[in-house]
């Protein structure tokens, strides 16, 4: 690329860079000035070269980019939410690929009354990552403020699925399931199913670390199977107290979980 190139690259990022250049208080000669300094033309060269690199470039996009998400937040935690919608806005611009922002987006927008536009902005947040729990969450208290149960409990049994959220978040979501589970036995049934796959895999994962120790392996599935009951999942619970049993088989303790668990099952 030519010098003036360069150079005239540089003034079209000027807007992208100037949070940077005064954050660290790098001082531009005056257009006024007759006979700029050398070290303002050095300056210049050198960021000229560095603007050149995608690599400098990306790391100035994602500065700007988490200012303005960082400055719109504290502005809605303070109540300024015409200022944060703007600095989300800026944000985007910037960073175009964000869930978090356009969940943030979403929160300001349903506060503000703009329904539609919180729910495009929340879709857009798990379209852009669909493992980004937070956003699953306000879908999920979005439809069933709306009245909208049956695409409430979709996104509250999405987000619960996920098993890496915050944990009073978590139980209000199993909360939730269960409450809207005679209304929508399905889901609940899903639900259970995701929970009981994904004791499964990690009683695999447990096995493979202690693959000699059968009565360490049994302890692990009495305790899976634990969970499974306080959610009143008993089909899978027993399912994890027979794997125990087989693995330690003198343990009469199992037998008495076993028992149990299969008269709560005569009784749903």
């Amino acid at each position: 690329m030519k010098p003036k190139g360069l150079i005239k690259k540089t003034l079209d990022y000027l807007k992208v860079i100037y949070y940077p250049i005064r954050k660290y208080k790098i001082l531009m000669v005056q257009p006024e000035t007759k006979y700029p300094f050398y070290i303002t033309q050095l300056l210049v060269i050198n960021l000229c070269i560095a603007i050149a690199s995608p690599a400098f470039c990306a790391g100035l996009l994602t500065e700007n980019a988490l200012e303005y998400r960082s400055r719109g937040y504290q502005a809605q935690k303070a109540g300024m939410l015409a200022e944060a919608l703007s600095f989300y806005q800026k944000a985007l611009q910037i960073d175009p690929a964000s869930c978090v922002v356009y969940n943030d987006l979403g929160v300001v927008f349903e506060t503000l009354g703009q329904i539609e536009n919180a729910e495009e902005a929340y879709l857009r947040a798990v379209a852009i990552e669909p493992s980004y729990g937070k956003a699953y969450y306000n879908l999920a208290l979005f439809y069933e403020g709306r009245g909208n149960l049956q695409k409430a409990s979709e996104y509250w049994l999405k987000f619960a699925s996920l098993n890496a959220q915050e944990e009073s978040m978590s139980r209000k979501a199993e909360d939730r399931l269960s409450g809207l589970r005679e209304v929508f036995p399905e889901i609940r049934e899903k639900y259970l199913g995701a929970q009981a796959a994904q004791l499964d895999k990690e009683a695999a994962e447990f096995k493979d670390k202690l693959s000699s120790d059968n009565k360490a392996l049994a302890q692990f599935y009495i305790e899976k199977a634990g969970i499974l009951v306080k959610k009143s999942n008993y089909p899978q619970a027993l399912h994890m107290y027979l794997k125990a049993k087989h693995l330690d088989p003198q343990n009469d303790q199992i037998d008495t979980l076993i028992e149990t668990t299969q008269r709560k099952i005569l009784l749903l």
